[in-house]
């Protein structure tokens, strides 16, 4: 097996959603950094964060190897869902307190 067949090349959707998950998570750091510091967009910020890097590494569902096969890794998949709960902690915490 060559070095091209191991690595995985991501659809177009799940580019999207790191661009979306890094950008929110860059709005959340610059909430706690400069209105505030109050720690729930701090959590938020992990959150997006951790669901950003779990995409990035193979976590989501559409994340296919050079030869079209789908891949998971378990523990892309692992920080992404605890990114999921960490952003949504974060999001009610910020509308409910």
């Amino acid at each position: 097996m060559t070095a091209s067949t191991d690595r995985t090349r991501l659809t177009t959707g799940a580019r999207f959603f790191i661009g979306a998950a890094t950008l929110l998570a860059l709005v959340n750091v610059a909430n706690f950094a400069f209105y505030g510091r109050e720690w729930h967009s701090l959590v938020s910020a992990v959150g997006f964060a951790l669901m950003a890097y779990g995409t990035y590494r193979g976590g989501g569902p559409n994340t296919r190897a050079a030869d079209g096969r789908l891949v998971v890794d378990r523990k892309a998949r692992m920080l992404l869902i605890l990114g999921m709960v960490l952003a949504l902690a974060g999001m009610v915490a910020r509308h409910m307190g």
